[in-house]
């Protein structure tokens, strides 16, 4: 099984990467985030990360979108899924996921500021804006083609 995988490149081979990736698994996807940090803020700037990357997903049907920004909102629906009321989880990470399990363990919050820590962060980040999208798993079984739409890249 592989965990995940680190590429390296700029915007526009990267969302080739993804897409070669996508297809070669043939997973199904619901839409694609990205950080909010990747547009410019300039009208028409086709040189940022987002219109780049935008492009080619647009070209192979797929829809990006930038990520929310709800950080403090996101880290409790995180905590709570972690502990539900009844004690137990509801968010499962697998023994095998170690880059994942490490940055978990390993994220802190600055004890001065209450602020949640900037290193190596990516996974929790990533995590605490999928549980803001409230994205919901289906069984392949049950999807036609046409509706096949349940995962957040």
């Amino acid at each position: 099984m592989v965990e995940g995988w680190k590429e390296r490149g700029n915007p526009k081979y990267i969302a080739e990467q993804i897409i070669r990736r996508v297809k070669d698994h043939a997973y199904r996807v619901n839409s694609i985030e990205i950080d909010p940090l990747s547009k410019s803020g300039e009208k028409n700037d086709i040189t940022d990360v987002f219109s780049t990357m935008y492009d080619v997903f647009a070209a192979h049907g797929f829809y990006l979108e930038t990520a929310s920004k709800e950080k403090d909102s996101g880290l409790v629906m995180v905590r709570d899924l972690l502990k539900t009321e009844n004690d137990m989880p509801a968010l499962f990470v697998f023994r095998d996921c170690g880059e994942v399990v490490t940055q978990m363990e390993d994220y802190m919050v600055d004890p001065d500021t209450l602020k949640p820590s900037k290193d190596n962060d990516d996974f929790c980040e990533c995590l605490y804006r999928a549980v803001l999208r409230d994205t919901q798993w289906y069984p392949a079984t049950s999807v036609t083609p046409s509706t096949s739409k349940s995962v957040i890249l």
